[in-house]
């Protein structure tokens, strides 16, 4: 500012008013001022560009974020649910299919650890226990009642379990 002052000062010793002065500095530094204005938009426009990159870049990487985030989810509930499925089965086959795999299904995976944990603590899996259940089996399949022979005179079964 303190140049076009002394450009002012300087004119005005020519018998020129400052008026005059005044314009004929901002007629003389015209070109400066659109040359400055022609900078400064193009500058805006490098810097809209680049902004317009680095957007589009960022757009990118957020997609490839998302897809990835969607399979590790997609990974991880699949195995929940292949948990779930073989808890299921365990229990279901543990309850002697009092309690049903579909059924089960609709549990969370923490319930039927639960579940699960419930049994095995209520029916301990050693040697004993399992040959129980082998004999439990096998007296499942024997006849429970059987026929006998018939007594005409008493009019009833004799000899049957």
């Amino acid at each position: 500012m303190a140049e076009k002052e002394e450009y002012i000062a300087q004119c005005m010793t020519g018998g020129k008013t400052r008026e005059e002065c005044e314009q004929a500095w901002n007629e003389a530094h015209k070109d400066d001022k659109k040359d400055d204005k022609a900078k400064d938009w193009t500058q805006l426009v490098r810097e809209l560009e680049m902004e317009r990159v680095k957007n589009t870049q960022l757009t990118k990487m957020l997609k490839e974020a998302t897809d990835i985030i969607k399979a590790v989810n997609a990974e991880r509930d699949a195995v929940t649910e292949a948990r779930k499925y073989e808890i299921a089965v365990e229990i279901e086959r543990d309850s002697e299919g009092r309690m049903k795999h579909g059924d089960l299904m609709k549990e969370s995976l923490e319930n039927l650890s639960i579940m699960k944990k419930a049994i095995d603590t209520a029916k301990p899996r050693d040697f004993v226990s399992v040959s129980s259940l082998l004999e439990e089996s096998e007296k499942k399949k024997e006849p429970k009642l059987t026929v006998g022979e018939w007594d005409p005179i008493s009019k009833t079964y004799k000899g049957g379990r």
